[in-house]
């Protein structure tokens, strides 16, 4: 269950789980269509899917195999400060993680049970704001001393993140399974966003800074 809150202390809430027979478009027997209340209440829901305005307040995915992205839309009502907390999280046991993107902010935050987001929305501000990443690949778990980088692709979007803040400067390259680079460049911030339409296949990232190098592999879906 993820809830919004305001500062005034209204509150609105959306679910989301995974359960076989689920699909990514609205299932008759697992999603609900969300009722919206008057424009000035705090509204949360999720879409379908990327390119779907269904917009459900309880939504169903298939048991994820390389991951799952739940893109999550806000409606706040007023310009003002908001909470998103996040509960249930340890129904999935530890066969899944989450980790929350902030589009606006490009940031990332791990999601644990009882975790919270706390945002500032303003008017004009993207009602798709928010993705998130489940089973995210931890691609470097004994880096710089166990402080751990996740990445993840999105679409065409491939999001990088070192989870110790003080990690923003490393040099990033990524290549094909048969050795040929496709990308590389010097990256100076906690969360990178790269922009690249390649097809569906694994891909390998070498991470490189002063303490080392270190490659993984990260898959891309369509």
């Amino acid at each position: 269950k993820i809830t919004l809150s305001s500062a005034q202390g209204m509150t609105d809430e959306t679910f989301v789980g995974f359960r076989e027979g689920a699909t990514h478009e609205f299932d008759n027997f697992y999603d609900v269509h969300k009722l919206f209340g008057a424009a000035n209440l705090p509204h949360i829901f999720s879409y379908t899917n990327p390119e779907s305005s269904v917009e459900v307040s309880i939504q169903s995915f298939p048991p994820p195999e390389e991951g799952e992205v739940i893109h999550l839309g806000v409606r706040p009502g007023m310009e003002g400060n908001f909470i998103m907390q996040f509960l249930g999280v340890e129904s999935f046991g530890d066969e899944y993680s989450f980790t929350l993107l902030d589009k606006k902010l490009n940031q990332m935050t791990s999601i644990s049970h009882s975790s919270q987001h706390e945002f500032t929305h303003q008017n004009g501000d993207e009602e798709n704001r928010f993705d998130i990443f489940a089973d995210l690949i931890n691609v470097v778990p004994e880096f710089v001393n166990d402080e751990a980088f996740f990445a993840y692709w999105s679409d065409n979007h491939l999001y990088l993140f070192a989870a110790n803040n003080s990690i923003s400067d490393y040099n990033l390259q990524i290549y094909n399974l048969i050795g040929q680079k496709i990308w590389e460049e010097s990256v100076d911030e906690q969360t990178t966003t790269i922009n690249l339409p390649l097809p569906s296949a694994w891909y390998i990232l070498r991470v490189e800074n002063y303490k080392g190098t270190q490659a993984f592999k990260v898959f891309k879906s369509n």
